[in-house]
């Protein structure tokens, strides 16, 4: 069987896009998936303002990787002091 004409040439570009598509998707898979913690200070006025910050933040994050970021604790932790507390 052979193919000739405009026909020919649309299936070659179907079939060509569909491995361009089954090799994509095994790229995905054959990479690592971790899952990372992030720690770091901010400063804010308040409770209320660092938990929109922290927000914001995990939001971009979100945006930029899709990655699924989250707020998992805030803790305040004054300067040079050892009263912790969870917000």
């Amino acid at each position: 069987m052979q193919f000739s004409g405009k026909y020919c040439s649309r299936f070659f570009v179907v079939i060509q896009a569909a491995a361009f598509v089954l090799i994509a998707q095994k790229a995905k898979h054959t990479q690592k998936r971790y899952a990372v913690t992030i720690d770091f200070f901010a400063w804010a006025d308040s409770d209320l303002e660092i938990i929109k910050k922290a927000n914001e933040i995990t939001q971009q994050m979100r945006a930029d990787q899709d990655n699924h970021a989250k707020v998992l604790e805030i803790i305040s932790t004054p300067f040079a002091s050892l009263d912790i507390k969870k917000v």
